[in-house]
């Protein structure tokens, strides 16, 4: 992950919402263009969709309906996301060492275990569970399905698939070559945290 370019802006009117994003993204937008007007000041948190069943099948390693992207997140500094995030890794890497029976140090995760406690998934699973205390009518992330607008749940924006998920074959994304209205950054999908193994 990378520090985005600060020349790019910010998203907040008033302070900037630092954003990471994955080395093989293209930014389309501005940050400061990535919220809208009408909703500056009350946005401490940015997350994309990157996979929505819809009607289609489920995919083997997403175990939800709808998932978020971890490859773009802007926020608030200490928003209380993080320090959720940070407990959900660290006591998957506590389940993790404790099932293959070695150091945490000596881990070699798959990559469906990757996307569970560290990854998408995981991420998924927070998020949703900040979205549900802001909205307890909020039942699964089937709830979250068909967006056609950015939704505004307590002080975190969920953008469209198109958001920071174009250009993919799945999820109603639009991947025709043009680039969508809603689109913020491009994905190059490269896979590049998967490493050589």
């Amino acid at each position: 992950m990378a520090p985005v370019d600060s020349s790019l802006g910010s998203v907040g009117l008033s302070s900037a919402l630092p954003c990471l994003v994955d080395e093989s993204l293209i930014a389309i937008r501005p940050i400061d263009e990535w919220v809208p007007p009408e909703l500056r000041g009350q946005v401490s948190l940015v997350v994309g969709i990157e996979f929505d069943r819809r009607n289609g099948g489920g995919w083997a390693d997403i175990p939800h309906w709808l998932q978020f992207c971890q490859w773009t997140i802007a926020a608030t500094p200490g928003h209380p996301v993080f320090r959720k995030m940070t407990s959900r890794v660290i006591k998957s890497m506590e389940d993790l060492s404790r099932k293959h029976n070695v150091s945490i140090e000596q881990l070699k995760p798959s990559s469906f275990e990757v996307m569970n406690s560290t990854g998408p998934a995981a991420w998924t699973d927070v998020v949703f569970e900040q979205l549900q205390e802001y909205d307890p009518a909020l039942n699964s992330t089937k709830d979250l399905s068909f967006m056609t607008e950015p939704k505004l749940y307590g002080d975190t924006l969920v953008l469209t698939i198109d958001g920071f998920g174009m250009g993919q074959v799945h999820s109603h994304s639009t991947h025709d070559g043009s680039i969508p209205e809603a689109a913020l950054m491009k994905h190059r999908f490269r896979g590049s945290w998967r490493g050589s193994s």
